[in-house]
């Protein structure tokens, strides 16, 4: 972490999408305690755009939402750490459908979509936060390369598939014309 956020600050790159990728979807952590306050300390500050998942939010903000009503509270909390932007992903919330929150620093803007059954998987959310990068890259505003990414996912996650009789889910991926 302090190794990634001192070449950040090197190079000093225009946006930054960060994925805390801090637990996986088993909920096993995947950072050890001090890591994770590098990341709050260090890396938070610099992002364009930060796209924890519910579990990863409270390590990260030392607080226990308890879902979509305490949205606000999560994204203000974020906000006092130095965050411009939070993109929450729903996913691991329970429900029929899936609601992705995105506080862009002034507003409020969600994208719902109907939860896919049986969609289980390892790298949605690291296949979102890239998603949002590429649309931020090719110039579009962060609500719409976020909605953009949000609809990217769903669609590929409506088009997986597993290979032999693994539970893994693959995304087939497409390149987009621009």
């Amino acid at each position: 972490v302090e190794l990634v956020a001192a070449k950040l600050a090197q190079w000093h790159p225009p946006l930054i999408v960060l994925d805390p990728v801090m637990i996986s979807s088993s909920g096993a952590p995947l950072l050890e305690e001090d890591a994770v306050d590098a990341m709050r300390v260090l890396l938070l500050p610099m992002a364009t755009l930060v796209t924890p998942n519910w579990d990863e939010i409270p390590p990260l903000i030392n607080a226990w939402p308890r879902g979509l009503q305490d949205v606000q509270r999560v994204a203000v909390s974020f906000q006092r750490l130095g965050v411009r932007a939070v993109l929450i992903k729903g996913g691991h919330l329970e429900g029929v459908e899936v609601v992705d929150t995105l506080f862009d620093g002034e507003k409020y803007h969600e994208y719902a979509h109907p939860r896919i059954e049986g969609a289980r998987g390892h790298g949605t959310g690291c296949a979102l936060a890239s998603a949002v990068a590429a649309g931020l890259a090719l110039g579009s505003p962060l609500p719409q390369a976020c909605g953009e990414a949000v609809q990217f996912v769903q669609d590929a996650l409506q088009k997986r598939y597993a290979v032999g009789s693994s539970d893994e889910v693959y995304l087939p991926l497409s390149v987009r014309e621009t």
